[in-house]
């Protein structure tokens, strides 16, 4: 197993600027729920160059199985370990924080250029290697082969607690169109003080001197509201930003 750190808030960001193709913050699409602004194209852009720069990470690695004649014979996953580190990404249950990458090769066992939108688990990723190593899956284990005879899911819970010194509770269900979420502590605001979020995350600043300048949108000025609501429930095929709360 090889970590990489690459799109993790941190010294990766600024080396990643020094490569030659860099994303350029004024052709980005930013979601509805972000403000048009240059820290915010920034800190997108930003990541984005980080995404770059982690791929090129991976490309070196394969570029060292296949010296040492072992590509052919390696079924490689790699995946995300969490959701973007941008504002409603990461630490929280909404698709940027809870879509990760899921790319496998597996010569011989997945065919090349496949797609799939059935809804998995990282615990699916381990009961998979499980299988191709020949060892029987432990009984009360939640995950199952992504290769194997198991049905498809139709849905997946995630889950969210402390991170950090901030205290939540969140729980979602999301199936291929659908997810609804429920938050236990509506009483509190998205902005809860998260020294990490507060240090590393500059568009949290201009969202908040934005929001006191009133220039936000409605939509915008929703991650400052003071509460949440107990539930939310979005369509993904109508609504892939998740900012209409069908609930």
């Amino acid at each position: 197993q090889i970590n990489f750190t690459a799109p993790h808030k941190g010294a990766m960001w600024p080396q990643a600027r020094k490569q030659a193709n860099l994303v350029d913050p004024a052709k980005i699409e930013l979601p509805p729920y972000y403000p048009d602004h240059p820290t915010v194209r920034d800190e997108v852009a930003n990541y984005l160059d980080a995404v770059n720069y982690w791929d090129t990470q991976v490309g070196a690695v394969m570029k060292s199985l296949e010296a040492d004649g072992l590509l052919e014979n390696t079924a490689i996953f790699v995946f995300g370990d969490n959701g973007r580190c941008l504002l409603r990404g990461k630490q929280w249950l909404y698709d940027p924080g809870t879509h990760v990458p899921l790319l496998v090769r597996w010569p011989g066992g997945v065919r090349p250029g496949t797609v799939r939108k059935d809804p998995v688990i990282a615990l699916d990723i381990t009961a998979t290697t499980l299988e191709i190593a020949g060892v029987e899956r432990p009984e009360l284990m939640h995950g199952q082969s992504l290769f194997g005879k198991a049905k498809p899911r139709t849905h997946v819970f995630t889950a969210r607690d402390r991170c950090d010194m901030t205290v939540d509770r969140i729980r979602a269900v999301r199936d291929s169109r659908y997810k609804l979420i429920r938050n236990f502590y509506p009483d509190r605001p998205y902005t809860q003080f998260n020294e990490y979020i507060t240090n590393s995350y500059p568009a949290q600043k201009v969202i908040k001197e934005l929001h006191a300048a009133g220039k936000l949108n409605e939509v915008q000025a929703r991650w400052m509201a003071p509460n949440r609501p107990r539930f939310e429930l979005y369509d993904h095929q109508a609504d892939p930003h998740e900012v209409n709360n069908l609930a």
